[in-house]
């Protein structure tokens, strides 16, 4: 890749993100690799002043601080970075699916109030802090926690999801979560997180799911 097209990419940046250093400060300073790539060490955010995407202009690889694309109108998060240093925020969009999405994020992964709805969370960061994906627009939930992170990979979870549509229990192998959607479930799925034995706390919980009408969340 020549210089020429190193600087077509850096204005496409530029034309659609404010470029800042970790510390607030602006600048157009990023790393371009020979293929196109675009790395870098400070925030990336969305502003709005370049017009609406479909897709991310360019392809991002490694940025240290945040990514922030809310409310820009993609449907797909083709050309995300696969490495976040705090946090990724791609709420308010159009997406279908996490797909294409970062691997790695050092703080949130956070999509709330998607104006699509996404089934499952195939496509999200195998290793985040926090998982926040929900969604209080006209009942759009989960119908599956598919893609869900290892409980060793993630600190926090907050979702919202489809009512008697989404199993929850494996939630219990997790230290710590909230359920948006409905209070009275998100209070008796707590009163079984971290209690362990697991299998008995799951089995426990799964009654009570059932006796309070939850029937179709009450599985793994």
């Amino acid at each position: 890749m020549n210089q020429l097209d190193k600087t077509i990419i850096r204005n496409l940046v530029m034309h659609y993100f404010r470029v800042s250093e970790l510390t607030g400060e602006p600048t157009s300073n990023l790393d371009i690799t020979d293929d196109g790539v675009v790395n870098f060490r400070g925030n990336i955010s969305y502003d709005g002043l370049g017009g609406s995407l479909q897709e991310l202009p360019v392809q991002f690889g490694e940025i240290g601080g945040n990514f922030l694309c809310a409310a820009a109108g993609l449907t797909t998060l083709l050309g995300s970075p696969h490495k976040v240093g705090n946090t990724f925020d791609c709420s308010a969009n159009k997406l279908n699916s996490f797909q294409y999405g970062p691997i790695d994020v050092g703080g949130s992964f956070t999509c709330r109030n998607n104006h699509s709805h996404i089934p499952n969370l195939i496509g999200v960061p195998n290793f985040c802090d926090q998982l926040d994906v929900t969604n209080r627009i006209g009942g759009i939930g989960l119908e599956s926690l598919d893609g869900l992170p290892s409980p060793a990979n993630v600190n926090h979870i907050n979702i919202s999801i489809k009512i008697n549509d989404c199993p929850i229990l494996r939630l219990l192998k997790y230290s710590s979560f909230n359920i948006i959607s409905n209070s009275e479930l998100n209070q008796i799925m707590h009163k079984y997180m971290n209690q362990r034995p697991l299998r008995p706390a799951i089995l426990q919980c799964q009654k009570e799911l059932i006796d309070a009408g939850f029937e179709g969340n009450a599985t793994l």
